[in-house]
């Protein structure tokens, strides 16, 4: 059996980095329903505490590896 690459575009996230949006999570992997995701997961942040004070401004853009 091969597996098939998917491949979709980082997510990126607003807001405090430990609340993550459910539903935004819910329609980006609705769209790779027939792979699976591996543990292979990586957090960058775009806008963090250090360049920004307000929580409500941070970027962390998020990506796995589906295969």
């Amino acid at each position: 059996m091969t597996a098939e690459r998917v491949e979709l575009e980082p997510l990126t996230m607003m807001g405090v980095h430990e609340v993550v949006p459910m539903d935004q999570l819910t329609e980006y992997f609705g769209r790779a329903i027939t792979v699976t995701a591996t543990d292979a997961m990586c957090e960058e942040y775009l806008v963090d505490p250090g360049s920004e004070p307000d929580p409500a401004n941070w970027q962390t853009r998020l990506t796995w590896l589906f295969v």
